[in-house]
């Protein structure tokens, strides 16, 4: 887990100061930080977010999640810029599932959610990304199912303003991989700079006492 790499995002308000949520910084990740929302398990760490949690700026749902924070800052479409992640689902939510993994714009301003990949409540996996050409347009692609509590990867690449998302889960003993390219040559999408974001973000804003759960066993992001 190259914790390190990235700063934790928690459904709880700020005790720091501020209106935003609580932030965990990558120097307190690698000590051993641990709360109700995250913390260690045989499998690696386990992201825990309730329906009725405390949301970022501008959020309309709340988020137990890692943020990529680089000592080199966001990065641009153009080179190689990979994240993969091996998890699990363990509790769903309400609402339409839980984002498990993002490609994020650092300008709110310029379409953000460039890419997300969510976990349905039928246990499908949909890739969901915003249209070259149509900013305001959001296209769905399915990556197939993954059963509550199946272990699985997934890689988020962007070649060169080329995506590539793929999901393998082991089925008879081997790998099966379903993959999805698209591209986004189209030039307003080099007004923003991006970053990975992965974790348990759950598309509800219940009141009740719901929650979801997903434990990450493997994360790395490489940049070239």
């Amino acid at each position: 887990m190259e914790l390190s790499k990235f700063e934790l995002q928690l459904p709880i308000k700020s005790t720091r100061g501020g209106k935003s949520v609580e932030i965990i910084p990558p120097s307190e990740l690698t000590k051993g930080y641990k709360s109700e929302y995250f913390f260690p398990v045989d499998k690696g760490y386990a992201f825990r977010c309730p329906t009725n949690g405390y949301k970022t700026e501008n959020a309309k749902y709340p988020r137990s999640e890692l943020r990529e924070k680089l000592s080199t800052g966001e990065w641009s479409l153009k080179g190689l810029h990979v994240m993969n992640v091996q998890c699990e689902v363990n509790e769903l939510a309400g609402g339409k599932g839980i984002i498990i993994g993002q490609i994020h714009g650092k300008d709110s301003k310029i379409t953000p959610q460039l890419v997300k990949l969510l976990y349905r409540l039928d246990e499908s996996i949909e890739l969901q990304v915003k249209e070259v050409n149509n900013p305001s347009k959001q296209l769905a692609f399915n990556l197939g199912k993954i059963k509550l509590g199946e272990l699985f990867e997934y890689q988020i690449e962007m070649h060169d303003k080329l995506l590539v998302v793929s999901v393998t889960k082991i089925v008879h003993n081997r790998p099966v991989t379903t993959i999805v390219n698209y591209p986004y040559d189209d030039s307003y999408w080099d007004k923003n700079k991006y970053y990975f974001k992965c974790g348990c973000y759950v598309q509800s804003n219940d009141k009740g006492n719901d929650h979801a759960v997903v434990t990450i066993s493997r994360l790395s992001v490489f940049h070239k």
